[in-house]
């Protein structure tokens, strides 16, 4: 979605910039080491060399299991533009601990970048999110409340 921030419908300018953005709340099960696309977001840049600031957030929710004497857990987030990789951001969770009950944890993973080598035109930005460690196969991870706003500046 695509909000001028001065409604008039123009070109991006230092004084004018646009404003696109996604968000959702839907959970999203983890596949153990499998990379899952939880946002997509197309962006247009209507002048060359315009610099694209992203702002993302993914919440993590890990279930850990009854029993375990220690957990951990790796959750890997990614940001692409047109399929090639801007960035990855890690969440390493864990405890050495008896656990007499089963419990979730929630974290979330903030993500903040500059994009200032993106071709004229339009873009599509994509969040990745892939569980890539755990210590136990009883240790599962979803996706839930997430977004990502990019705010388009005029050179």
């Amino acid at each position: 979605m695509c909000m001028d921030c001065q409604d008039c419908g123009g070109s991006s300018s230092i004084n004018n910039p646009k404003l696109f953005f996604t968000q959702t709340e839907a959970n999203t099960p983890l596949n153990f080491n499998s990379e899952t696309t939880v946002l997509t977001l197309p962006v247009v840049r209507e002048q060359s060399l315009q610099p694209v600031k992203l702002d993302s957030t993914v919440q993590i929710v890990a279930n850990i299991a009854l029993g375990l004497t220690s957990y951990s857990y790796t959750v890997l987030m990614r940001l692409y533009r047109n399929g090639t990789l801007l960035t990855t951001k890690t969440l390493t969770q864990g405890a050495a601990l008896s656990l007499s009950l089963a419990f979730t944890q929630v974290t979330s993973i903030p993500l903040t970048y500059a994009d200032t080598g993106g071709p004229l035109g339009t873009s599509t930005y994509t969040v990745t999110v892939q569980f890539s460690q755990r210590s136990s196969a009883t240790v599962t991870t979803a996706a839930q409340s997430r977004a990502l706003n990019a705010v388009v500046f005029g050179v």
